[in-house]
C-alpha cells in the first residue's frame, strides 16, 4: 500500500526536517570559515587560533591586513549610530528621526565602502589585485579559501609601503635673496651649495631643494 507525501511525512515533522538540515548547512558553512580564518593568520605568522576568538582575533585580522584603524573608527560610528536608534525607538528622540533617516544612507555606504576597502587590503596583503578583492567581497567562502591555501604570499602593510617607489626630487626654483649695498649676502641670509648634486639654495631652505638631502 503507497503512502501519498503528506501521510509518510507529517507537515510538523517535515518543517522540522528543513530546519534541522538548514541549521546543518549553517553550522558547516561557519566551520569552513573558521578554518579558512585559521589557516590566513597561519600564513600571517599569527597564532591560528587568534582566528576562533570573537573580538580579539577581529582585531588582530584588521592589524593583519592594515585597517586597524579604519575598524576602531567605524566601531565609534557604529555605536553612535546605533545611540540614536534607540533613543528614537524609546519615545525620546523623535526629532531625532529625520537625522536618523538621512544618516542611514551615509552609514550604509560606509559599511559598504568600509568592506570593499578592507577585502581589497587582503588580497593585497597576499600579493592580488583589486579584482580578487572584489570577488572576496561577493564570494567570501570561495576566494578566501584561495588565499589560504594558495601560494600567496603574505606581505605585512609596512613592507608593502616600503615597496611603493620614491617620491621624485622637488623641482629647483630659486628663491630670492636678501642682499645689502654692495652687491653682499646679508648675515644669515647667505646661500650654499648641496655637496651631493652641487645645486645652489637658499639659506632658508632646511635640505636640499632638487635632491632632498
Amino acid at each position: 500500500m503507497l503512502l501519498s507525501g503528506k501521510e509518510r511525512y507529517p507537515s510538523g515533522k517535515k518543517k522540522h526536517f528543513e530546519e534541522d538540515k538548514n541549521m546543518m548547512i549553517l553550522m558547516l558553512m561557519m566551520a569552513w570559515m573558521l578554518a579558512v580564518q585559521c589557516v590566513l593568520f597561519h600564513r600571517a605568522g599569527e597564532k591560528w587560533w587568534l582566528g576562533l576568538i570573537p573580538v580579539y582575533g577581529t582585531y588582530k585580522y584588521y592589524e593583519i591586513i592594515g585597517c586597524k584603524r579604519d575598524w576602531l573608527m567605524m566601531l565609534g560610528i557604529s555605536g553612535f549610530y546605533l545611540l540614536l536608534m534607540l533613543l528614537m525607538r524609546q519615545g525620546r528622540g523623535d526629532s531625532l528621526l529625520f537625522v536618523v533617516s538621512s544618516l542611514s544612507i551615509g552609514y550604509l555606504s560606509g559599511v559598504i565602502y568600509f568592506n570593499v576597502h578592507c577585502c581589497n587590503r587582503l588580497a593585497r596583503a597576499f600579493g592580488k589585485g583589486r579584482g580578487f578583492g572584489t570577488g572576496i567581497f561577493f564570494f567570501p567562502m570561495i576566494f578566501k579559501a584561495m588565499l589560504a591555501f594558495g601560494d600567496g604570499k603574505y606581505t605585512a602593510p609596512a613592507a608593502q609601503e616600503a615597496d611603493q617607489p620614491a617620491a621624485a626630487p622637488r623641482e629647483y626654483r630659486p628663491v630670492k635673496q636678501v642682499r645689502i649695498s654692495g652687491g653682499r649676502y646679508a648675515k644669515g641670509h647667505e646661500p650654499w651649495h648641496c655637496p651631493h648634486c652641487g645645486i645652489m639654495n637658499p639659506s632658508s631652505a632646511q635640505r636640499c631643494m632638487n635632491c632632498g638631502k
